[in-house]
């Protein structure tokens, strides 16, 4: 599915809101199977940073980004935190985009029933194709936008809180599945659950405004030495549950 050669790289992002700094001077970079978690208070960026790296940020008003993504070759999805099915049957919901890039109806038959296999949802829906997508729970919903997303092949997967709208147990299916993908697929997670964060990831981003000046990336690292060790005093108090 993803080729591990690829890179999605970010260098000395900004995102601005008119004349307030919401993140600043960030650079990263994802590569290779595994989930990232991209954590840190209310209002640090964490969805700001997510859309810049889906290459979104022009669809909204009044944004400016600064700096550099770097995707190179590789494709990036994203999921956001409210499920969207468009008033379609479930398998025009995944293979939309399929069709608008003019892949034949077999080949787009195939990459939709590959894609609701990947994301946990065929044997729920596979008798039920031609149905409408709005006739779906909230956790196969979400798992339907993780499905459509999939469709493309992306080498990355971007999710900003996925499982806060979802009731426990189809919030367990959806971390399930994101579970299976990361064996064959980079996520990044963007959740308020440091639960979570704790039981998908194998790294953690802790991004904070110290400053007022906008959102930094604090700390970066494997999620269960950031637990163990917090490489920061204002880590140790946020993943403690004192700020944040």
């Amino acid at each position: 599915m993803a080729d591990y050669l690829s890179r999605l790289s970010v260098r000395g992002l900004g995102v601005h809101y008119g004349r307030r700094c919401a993140v600043r001077n960030v650079s990263l970079e994802f590569s290779g199977p595994g989930i990232t978690a991209l954590v840190g208070p209310s209002g640090a960026g964490k969805s700001s940073l997510l859309l810049a790296c889906a290459g979104l940020m022009g669809d909204v008003p009044g944004a400016r980004v600064d700096g550099e993504v770097d995707p190179g070759d590789s494709g990036v999805g994203i999921v956001f935190q409210q499920p969207l099915a468009f008033p379609l049957s479930i398998a025009m919901n995944v293979g939309l985009a399929l069709r608008e890039r003019g892949r034949s109806a077999t080949d787009v038959d195939a990459r939709v029933a590959l894609a609701l296999q990947q994301a946990g949802l065929w044997t729920e829906v596979k008798d039920r194709l031609r149905e409408s997508a709005t006739r779906l729970s909230g956790g196969q919903l979400q798992r339907l936008c993780i499905a459509r997303s999939l469709a493309l092949a992306p080498s990355f997967l971007l999710l900003d809180e996925p499982c806060s709208s979802l009731d426990p147990m189809s919030a367990k299916v959806v971390e399930n599945t994101l579970r299976e993908l990361s064996g064959s697929i980079h996520i990044v997670i963007v959740t308020h659950n440091l639960a979570q964060a704790r039981r998908l990831s194998n790294r953690m981003i802790v991004l904070w405004d110290t400053d007022g000046g906008g959102s930094q990336v604090l700390a970066d690292g494997p999620t269960e030495t950031m637990f163990r060790e917090p490489p920061h005093e204002l880590v140790k108090l946020y993943l403690d549950g004192q700020l944040g």
